[in-house]
């Protein structure tokens, strides 16, 4: 039986945090310890922009003959059955769900239909399906997503592209779409990743206390978004 081969794309500038470091290496364990029909490898190039980096990891799973390249992002930690809540979405794109660093801790989960007051889909919690799964989004975030090498295939590159007013992973989905019809994305409320804040992370089950502890903080800054919203 072929096995299956799964690249590991880790963006890495200069340093890793420790943090991320700790947490990526009890996942690694757990990967090989039970997926004995999955071959893995990593590439972590340094001092790359974030754009420039998955493009790197994109070309490298295509030359490598993988199946799946799986974007991990330095900054976040993971719970080690990530990767088969992933591979059960059974989607061209499947995502955990990350959220930005900044207040107030948007999704990286998007929607661009019209009418909307935001292209983050902040509603995401009463989406999810009895399987944890999010379908018929726009575009996810990349800090950790899977991706079916054959999609990457039938792209031009870049892959990945970081421009005023959209970032990469946006520029991603959005691009693929244009090359695969009826492309599927999709995210899993299963897959929660912590986004390292500092010493701190910033989780979907954390968001409402972070935002209650921000809000007191910093009076203005629910009012500031609240008109900016709206």
């Amino acid at each position: 039986m072929t096995k299956k081969k799964i690249l590991v794309g880790i963006n890495t500038l200069t340093e890793v945090n420790q943090i991320a470091y700790m947490n990526h290496m009890i996942l690694f364990y757990r990967l090989g310890r039970n997926y004995r029909n999955i071959e893995f490898a990593i590439c972590a190039p340094r001092r790359m922009s974030i754009d420039n980096m998955r493009n790197f990891c994109a070309r490298a799973a295509i030359e490598g003959d993988f199946d799946y390249l799986w974007f991990i992002d330095d900054d976040v930690c993971i719970a080690p059955d990530a990767l088969r809540i992933l591979m059960q979405l059974d989607s061209d794109v499947a995502a955990g769900i990350t959220l930005v660093r900044g207040y107030p801790f948007e999704p990286m989960l998007f929607s661009f239909a019209k009418g909307r007051k935001s292209p983050h889909v902040r509603e995401y919690e009463k989406l999810v399906q009895k399987d944890g799964s999010i379908r018929k989004l726009d575009a996810v975030g990349c800090s950790c997503c899977l991706i079916r090498v054959s999609v990457l295939e039938k792209m031009e590159e870049p892959w990945f592209h970081t421009g005023p007013g959209y970032t990469e992973d946006v520029f991603f989905c959005q691009r693929a779409k244009s090359y695969k019809k009826n492309l599927t994305i999709a995210a899993s409320n299963l897959v929660q990743t912590e986004h390292i804040l500092g010493s701190e992370t910033i989780s979907p089950s954390s968001r409402r206390a972070k935002m209650r502890f921000h809000e007191t903080m910093n009076p203005d800054s629910k009012k500031a978004h609240s008109a900016k919203a709206s």
